[in-house]
């Protein structure tokens, strides 16, 4: 869990959870493993990337005058948004 200010994009918080089990590609699509035990109590995300995407959910509002719900995804090191939709339960 991470809490970014949303005026400066300053990291407040992160918090990291216990990890079993991961979704992964391969050659034949994507499995479910177990995550490694090295793995597991670290970050899914540098404090960095974390930071692109409280970027990209802001940038989103902005654009549409309302939070939106995002789905992304890293590859490479990219952030990528696969999809988007405004938060109506917040009106």
């Amino acid at each position: 869990m991470y809490a970014i200010r949303k005026s400066d994009f300053t990291l407040l918080e992160s918090n990291v959870g216990d990890k079993a089990r991961m979704t992964v590609y391969d050659s034949i699509g994507t499995r479910e493993v177990e995550v490694p035990r090295s793995l597991r109590s670290q970050p899914s995300l540098s404090d960095e990337q974390a930071c692109g995407v409280a970027h990209l959910a802001a940038d989103l509002e902005r654009s549409t005058g309302r939070p939106a719900d995002i789905e992304w995804a890293l590859q490479n090191k990219t952030l990528h948004l696969l999809q988007c939709r405004p938060i109506t339960t917040l009106c």
